[in-house]
């Protein structure tokens, strides 16, 4: 699922090309390499995300527009939606946080990264 989300412009400049490409890769059984092997997960749990709150905003604002007497059943009804849209929001929100943390650590340069401890690394004693 490919959805408009706010870091589309970001990881698009970060892979170097299109996202429109990276999902028509993937919809071909392609293998992905490198950044875009780490980043079409993220990006598509974040997609999955986005499309979730947007599916419960609306669902909040039909409920809310309905016409007729607003009674406690209506009320009761407002705030489940309220609740699955603020689960949804958040959980959008952590998504795009991981997809962010991730396209920061590609997009630095490989010589500005730590480097993954081995069983050859000493520690050199003071």
């Amino acid at each position: 699922m490919l959805s408009m989300t706010r870091l589309d412009r970001r990881t698009e400049a970060i892979l170097g090309f299109s996202l429109t490409a990276l999902y028509d890769q993937v919809q071909a059984d392609e293998p992905l390499f490198g950044a875009a092997a780490a980043v079409h997960p993220a990006h598509a749990a974040l997609c999955e995300a986005e499309a979730d709150a947007t599916a419960q905003h609306l669902a909040l604002m039909r409920l809310a527009s309905r016409p007729g007497r607003v009674d406690e059943d209506q009320l009761d009804r407002l705030d489940e939606a309220l609740a699955r849209l603020e689960a949804a929001v958040d959980r959008r929100d952590r998504q795009e946080g991981r997809l962010a943390r991730l396209l920061d650590t590609v997009a630095r340069p490989a010589s500005d990264r730590s480097p993954a401890p081995t069983a050859t690394t000493r520690r050199e004693r003071p």
